[in-house]
């Protein structure tokens, strides 16, 4: 069986399978073959293709870095040698510094082809997205590099064709940053000082507040990062985030200031104290009157343009900024507050206080450009509330004690001062009380005569004013030696006190409009605590000379027995007036913080506070002005009005004058307490003094911002 099985050769199995294909088959094969090789050339021109795309790409990459690195290097060389754009400032300018970087130290040559301009101007990095904005005095340099190429190493060889290669580069310093801020005087406060903040603030609102002791101190030790805040305010009014400028430009009103304030805080955390601030935030929020004035938050917060984001990062005691905000919103409206006090000696005595120009709490921007001008639109400076204040006070109480004065001795010196410094010829009087008269020899009846009289307290009201002005502090120089060799020059002007004593209008209303809404300090009028003058009068009947039924001539004509309703004629007054500069003008205080003895800290850190406090006993010299009050004699030509000081003749009165005057310092010197304590414990204003915080971040050398 095995030698009969066939095995066919495969070879000529398949020689004889190709011979049986048809013509059409080997056709279609030979054309397959072709139609490869015609693909394949199509592949090799394409890798080709992207070949030369792929060398002409990496060459104009290359270009291209090496264009950037020439706008780079020259933008930080025109920065470092401090290039500027000014024309005026010499030849050295950023233009010539960036030229020379490209051209010697890169090879840069300036020719056609090769370009490169630099311009001076601002980055504002307020926003989400750093920008540069031309401005010849400008601290950033931007510098354009340019540079022409060819297109394509083979085909624009052929079409001649060319592209320009451009790179630009910002570079600057980081500028130095410092920050002042003006502390409160109120660092705690419990349940003695929370009726009178309550009193202050509602009246200074127009409003009532009823905050509890908890819910000032609470506000009184929380910070609120000022980064957050405005923050947290952008998104509450719909501005870009980062646009600070104009946040601060930003017409609110009180009751989103205070809101957002409260919203910020909730998002630190949770404490006794932080609760108790949002309370108060929001108590005080709610009670805000519907009519307040729209507030810029840039009067109380300084900030220069172009100050980086990183300068905001600066913290703001949350009681300081509510007493900003009240005071601002004060300073804009006609509201004042009213508080009772208590004189021994007088009653319903009441203190008139308005915020007349609002407080500046904080200040940041770059001190090199507030030393060339510490005055000028880039100064860093801070400056508490310039505050008046107003009593009305009723002297009625003193009434006895005056008229006790004008007894039969006082009387007659008044007689002798009138005729003797007036030139009058006045029969002798006992004050207003005159009991008999001799008549002339023995006629049977006695004629008129003019004799002297006096009224004591015929206004009853003597006005009050105490204009605590603002102090300032502010940078006048800086060094940066290195971070942690700094120095910072503060100069502090502490707040000039005026004193006014006598009359400020012509009734409590009209005294109170001419103190809170004068453009200037005003100017007090002499008061008369009593006035001297002269009556007719007459005699009923004579016996033996002596005359009795005494009667005094009316205004109008006619005769009436009580002197009180008589005819007047004032020739004459002891009036009390004193327009006196406790502290006349601020004292400069020159404060220097250095890092050395850990003064300065960064900006961002918690400041480092000094007091500048003049040399002055500023409670003693308000004692001491107000009992130093002098009694002046004065002519009149109307009966309401005080004219000129009568110098001579005074002598004769000396005693009398000594005696008014020490009932009068009995008054008014127990003022002293009531008007220095609310001050300082109600809106945490020192006077003669001022406490403020400091910090300095030196600036970096140039780096490369865009």
């Amino acid at each position: 069986m095995v030698d009969k099985l066939h095995l066919s050769h495969p070879t000529r199995r398949s020689n004889s399978m190709v011979s049986r294909r048809s013509p059409q088959h080997a056709l279609s094969y030979k054309r397959q073959r072709g139609a490869i090789g015609i693909m394949a050339a199509l592949v090799m021109l394409m890798a080709l293709a992207f070949l030369m795309l792929a060398i002409d790409s990496g060459r104009l990459y290359l270009e291209k870095r090496s264009v950037q690195r020439v706008a780079d290097m020259a933008a930080l060389e025109a920065v470092l040698r401090d290039g500027n754009c000014q024309a005026s400032a010499g030849t050295t300018t950023a233009q010539t510094y960036a030229a020379e970087n490209a051209q010697i130290r890169n090879g840069f040559t300036l020719d056609a082809q090769r370009t490169l301009v630099a311009t001076c101007g601002n980055v504002d990095e307020s926003g989400s997205r750093r920008s540069f904005t031309a401005d010849t005095l400008g601290r950033a340099i931007q510098v354009d590099a340019r540079r022409e190429v060819p297109a394509s190493l083979i085909l624009g060889g052929i079409f001649g064709q060319q592209v320009t290669i451009v790179a630009q580069a910002v570079a600057a310093k980081r500028e130095p940053l410092a920050a002042l801020t003006l502390r409160t005087t109120l660092a705690t406060v419990d349940s003695t000082q929370s009726p009178l903040l309550n009193a202050l603030i509602g009246g200074l609102l127009g409003g009532s507040v009823n905050l509890s002791a908890v819910g000032w101190d609470g506000l009184a030790k929380s910070q609120i990062s000022l980064l957050d805040y405005l923050d947290q305010l952008a998104i509450n009014q719909g501005i870009t985030a980062g646009d600070y400028q104009s946040l601060l430009e930003e017409n609110l009103s009180l009751g989103t200031l205070l809101d957002v304030a409260a919203t910020t805080l909730q998002q630190s955390g949770t404490s006794a104290n932080l609760d108790a601030a949002i309370a108060g935030l929001t108590a005080l929020s709610a009670v805000v009157p519907a009519a307040s004035p729209l507030l810029q938050l840039g009067d109380l917060i300084n900030v220069q343009s172009a100050t980086q984001k990183a300068g905001l990062d600066t913290a703001l005691n949350l009681l300081q900024l509510v007493q900003g905000t009240v005071e601002l919103a004060n300073s804009k409206s006609a509201a004042f507050a009213s508080l009772p006090i208590t004189v021994p000696g007088l009653s319903n005595v009441t203190l008139n206080i308005k915020v007349i120009e609002p407080p500046q709490l904080s200040a940041i921007g770059n001190p090199e450009l507030a030393k060339a001008d510490p005055y000028g639109p880039n100064q860093i400076a801070v400056r508490s509330a310039q505050i008046r204040t107003y009593l009305s006070i009723d002297l009625s109480g003193a009434t006895d004690a005056l008229d006790n004065l004008l007894q039969p001795a006082a009387g007659a010196s008044l007689n002798s001062f009138l005729n003797s410094a007036l030139n009058l010829n006045l029969v002798g009087a006992v004050g207003n009380l005159i009991g008999s008269l001799a008549c002339g020899g023995l006629l049977p009846a006695c004629n008129s005569m003019k004799v002297s009289a006096a009224q004591v307290l015929p206004d009853g009201r003597v006005d009050v004013m105490l204009d605590v002005a603002e102090a300032q502090a502010r940078v006048t120089d800086y060094s940066c030696t290195s971070s942690t060799d700094k120095t910072l020059d503060v100069d502090v002007t502490t707040s000039a006190l005026n004193l006014a004593v006598g009359k400020l209008g012509s009734d409590s209303a009209d005294a109170l409009d001419q103190i809170f809404n004068a453009s200037s300090t005003p100017v007090a009028a002499p008061i008369a605590l009593i006035k001297l003058g002269e009556q007719t009068l007459r005699p009923t009947s004579c016996l033996l000379g002596l005359c009795a039924g005494l009667q005094w001539a009316k205004a109008g004509g006619g005769w009436v027995s009580d002197p009180k309703l008589a005819r007047f004629d004032v020739r004459s007054g002891l009036g009390l007036t004193l327009n006196s500069g406790v502290i006349s003008s601020g004292v400069d205080v020159p404060l220097v913080y250095e890092s050395t003895a850990n003064q300065l800290p960064n900006v961002g850190e918690a400041p480092y506070e000094k007091s500048a406090t003049a040399n002055h006993n500023v409670v003693g010299n308000l004692r001491n002005t107000l009992a130093g009050i002098d009694l002046e004699p004065y002519a009149s030509s109307s009966p309401r009005i005080l004219d000129g000081l009568i110098t001579s003749s005074v002598g004769l009165i000396n005693s009398l004058l000594g005696s008014l005057e020490g009932i009068i310092k009995n008054v008014l010197s127990p003022l002293v307490d009531p008007l220095v304590n609310t001050l300082l414990d109600g809106l945490g204003i020192g006077l003669a003094e001022a406490d403020v915080g400091a910090n300095l971040t030196c600036g970096s050398r140039a780096e490369l911002l865009l």
